[in-house]
């Protein structure tokens, strides 16, 4: 098991089966996926898990410094073996790494436990994304103190700087 780089293709087909079932393909490109950074988890060479991190500042809000996640989603027969929540520490570590100063998403209600547990809060009440359901923004604030990685230089003896 591994987490890599992957390019914006390969996270579609998991954004679609769970992200969007039933829906076409199309509903799985996401406004920035080309400059984005994306993340896979593999298990014997197979994608089971993928996550995508944006550098975007909160819209409407004057702070700056953030990154956004999007697009975190498990294989349902992977779930609960702690793959999301390294697909989150590698992205907190990489925001760091660019001198980021919040994670941000829109979180769906029924996972916004797993960000709780993460040091996210939520921030205003729940609302609705037409076609995907209800959602919390949630939020975090990072210190260069709040690293993963041994000496924040090395994931899969790759940099930080190569993600």
């Amino acid at each position: 098991m591994s987490i890599i780089k992957i390019n914006p293709e390969q996270t579609y087909p998991l954004r679609q089966k769970i992200l969007r079932p039933g829906r076409p393909l199309a509903t799985c490109f996401f406004q920035g996926d080309e400059q984005a950074k994306h993340f896979g988890y593999t298990i014997d060479n197979t994608l089971v898990g993928i996550l995508s991190l944006y550098e975007e500042d909160i819209p409407g809000q004057e702070v700056k410094g953030g990154w956004r996640i999007r697009g975190v989603a498990v294989d349902q027969e992977f779930r609960r073996r702690g793959i999301a929540s390294a697909l989150l520490n590698i992205a907190q570590d990489v925001v760091i790494s660019e001198q980021g100063h919040f994670l941000w998403c829109n979180a769906r209600v029924n996972v916004s436990s797993l960000y709780l547990e993460h040091g996210f809060f939520i921030d205003g009440d729940k609302f609705a994304i037409e076609g995907v359901g209800e959602h919390f923004r949630m939020i975090k604030t990072l210190d260069p103190d709040d690293r993963h990685c041994p000496n924040n230089e090395e994931l899969n003896n790759e940099p930080l700087s190569k993600f």
